[in-house]
């Protein structure tokens, strides 16, 4: 259990380099999960709630982007609560309902909320162990 936890925070501190990009997958798997990190397609901040912008929906309709997603089969999204989170999973719902005809269900949780000092270790964690 030691090394799975060794290599699943190694992996996380890894995957930083991936959340400063917009609406891509990364792969992080350990010998009983396999997690992928995926960060909103973009945003538009000059609107509140930061919605996403024309180009971060646009991205998520993209063959590419559909492509990742079906090859990914989600079984669950696990969401912070904001807007822009929340538009860019409901795409993944959508793609994996026209695509595979699979209910795939979304869970949020405020401890995905980014804050500067966020413990993103821990709140993974914590996620695992539910």
């Amino acid at each position: 259990m030691e090394q799975v936890y060794k290599d699943f925070t190694a992996s996380i501190m890894n995957a930083y380099k991936f959340f400063e990009t917009y609406a891509n997958v990364d792969k992080r798997s350990t010998d009983n999960i396999t997690l992928y990190f995926m960060r909103h397609a973009k945003a538009n901040r000059e609107l509140p709630d930061y919605p996403l912008a024309d180009e971060g929906i646009q991205s998520l309709q993209t063959p590419k982007f559909i492509e990742q997603i079906l090859r990914i089969n989600p079984d669950i999204i696990y969401a912070s609560p904001t807007l822009r989170t929340m538009q860019t999973a409901e795409e993944v719902v959508k793609i994996m309902k026209l695509y595979r005809d699979k209910e795939v269900k979304i869970k949020t949780d405020d401890r995905l909320l980014s804050e500067e000092s966020m413990d993103t270790i821990g709140v993974y964690k914590k996620l695992l162990k539910k």
